[in-house]
């Protein structure tokens, strides 16, 4: 801002900086839906509490695990809603914010954050594929190297780029707002509910009940709390510290006995079978406590694999585009590689093997949702939904 006064002889001029910050956030505010901490199955509507009335806005939503992947729900938000409609039946399962930035009708900002969670197992479209690259046998846990593709993934860059991920073990680990965890390995979905158990002083300790039938246990490796925790309402808080309730890992055993060791950030770092073997997995590779074989791990600066090495030392390399999609791999004594191309949005579209066949070509909808594939004999099947 600029002053000026004068005494009608002399003028003098001033330039006075103004900051002015943005309103702060308010947790729910003006959206009523979905409800701060709910689940979100299949499509659900935002809407606003009664009495609101927008004259312009943004709504904006992202994964809680990326807050740099920001969708944009609704670019204009006026009115008195619904202001958008959230499909789950096309997210990946987990923990999403909602964010409002609007003005409402008398001239009052404000931004308004939801939590969320979406669930649920119908995500029709959904297009996922699994290649093995290669196996290195061994007593007990082989070291496998997969690397598997998922459509509703396609906005995070995983290990091999947007969409893919290295598939060591097919495990989703999902936590929900009452520290619910909810995991699937190999297809097969279990819930283990947060159940602690109580002690003297109301103080309790953290425990892990199953859902019914024979799906192994869970335990916590660790917490914010130290294992003390209180019960105020529907929270749980530490009972000797300043703190909110929050795993910082866990271990799964499955009906078998085989051990799976989870870190805080929902990663698989260990697999230990009945007879102690075991797999660590780190970003670095692969080791294997049977004779300590090592699959080795070369990343670039975006964390992307580009090059794993055997215990025998062949290479595999893995190639990408500028706008980060896997398009090459290129196998050990092959001088040509197997080929990837997608559809904008990292939609991934065909696989061509170093002989130069097509596997086939899958196109989608609008939505990103499975509409036809083409199989190498020119054979196209369609999909509705």
């Amino acid at each position: 801002m600029k002053l000026s006064a004068t005494d009608g002889a002399l003028t003098s001029e001033a330039t006075v900086n103004i900051l002015v910050n943005p309103p702060a956030a308010v947790s729910g505010g003006w959206i009523l839906s979905p409800a701060f901490d709910g689940k979100v199955t299949g499509q659900a509507p935002v809407t606003l509490v009664a009495g609101i009335t927008l004259q312009s806005g943004v709504l904006t939503m992202w994964p809680a695990s990326d807050e740099n992947s920001v969708t944009t729900l609704n670019a204009n938000t006026v009115g008195t809603g619904p202001l958008a409609t959230i499909d789950a039946t096309l997210l990946p399962n987990g923990e999403y914010w909602l964010r409002l930035q609007a003005v409402n009708s008398t001239g009052a900002a404000q931004v308004s954050l939801v939590r969320f969670y979406a669930t649920g197992e119908y995500k029709p479209g959904r297009v996922t594929a699994t290649v093995t690259d290669f196996t290195v046998p061994l007593a007990g846990l082989p070291i496998q190297i997969q690397r598997t593709y998922d459509s509703l993934e396609r906005q995070f860059q995983g290990d091999f780029g947007y969409g893919w991920k290295l598939g060591v073990s097919a495990l989703r680990f999902e936590v929900g707002p009452s520290s619910d965890v909810t995991l699937t390995i190999n297809g097969q979905r279990k819930t283990f509910y947060f159940t602690p158990e109580g002690s003297i002083f109301a103080w309790y300790t953290p425990k892990y009940t199953g859902e019914p039938g024979f799906y192994g246990s869970l335990t916590s490796t660790g917490d914010t709390c130290s294992g003390v925790l209180l019960r105020t309402g529907n929270q749980w808080i530490c009972g000797l510290a300043d703190d909110t309730y929050k795993s910082t890992g866990w271990k799964y055993t499955d009906p078998a006995g085989r051990e799976y060791t989870i870190a805080a950030d929902k990663t698989l770092t260990s697999l230990k079978d009945l007879n102690g073997n075991t797999l660590t997995i780190a970003a670095d590779g692969i080791t294997s406590s049977a004779g300590n074989l090592k699959v080795a791990f070369v990343r670039d600066a975006q964390g992307r694999i580009t090059k794993i090495t055997d215990p025998l030392g062949k290479q595999y390399l893995y190639g990408y585009n500028t706008t980060g999609e896997l398009t090459s791999v290129t196998y050990p004594s092959l001088t040509t590689p197997s080929g990837y191309t997608y559809d904008p949005g990292h939609l991934l579209k065909t696989e061509t093997d170093p002989r130069g066949n097509v596997a086939g070509t899958t196109i989608y909808d609008a939505a990103g949702r499975l509409q036809s594939v083409t199989d190498a004999a020119g054979n196209t099947t369609q999909y509705a939904y």
